[in-house]
């Protein structure tokens, strides 16, 4: 098995059909069976992510539009974009390189 690498995900809001890929990848196993242990949590005001984010107390922030904040924070990056209104996640520089770490995922690039 795969070294497990811990990462926590902050959702933008309260929980939503938009997060089902983030809940079934926990519910099923899937980010485990990646070598991914996945903390997911709901704040309790929509920008609490990001203020968790630029503090670093947090891996990874979903919302849309990440294109209104991006450019604020130059320690962030965006790694993709899910939703249809281009949200997506933000995350540091440090959980990329997190992610890096594992051969699985060593091809992911930030996006923006």
């Amino acid at each position: 098995m795969q070294p497990t690498t811990k990462l926590t995900l902050t959702l933008e809001w309260f929980l939503n059909p938009d997060h089902m890929p983030f809940i079934a990848g926990v519910t099923t196993g899937a980010y485990e069976q990646a070598g991914l242990d996945i903390t997911i949590i709901e704040p309790d005001d929509h920008y609490d992510g990001f203020a968790e984010l630029q503090n670093q107390s947090i891996d990874l922030h979903v919302n849309e539009p990440i294109h209104l904040f991006e450019h604020y924070a130059p320690n962030l990056l965006a790694l993709g974009c899910f939703f249809e209104t281009d949200g997506g996640i933000l995350m540091q520089r440090a959980s990329m390189d997190k992610l890096k770490k594992q051969s699985a995922y060593s091809h992911l690039h930030p996006c923006c």
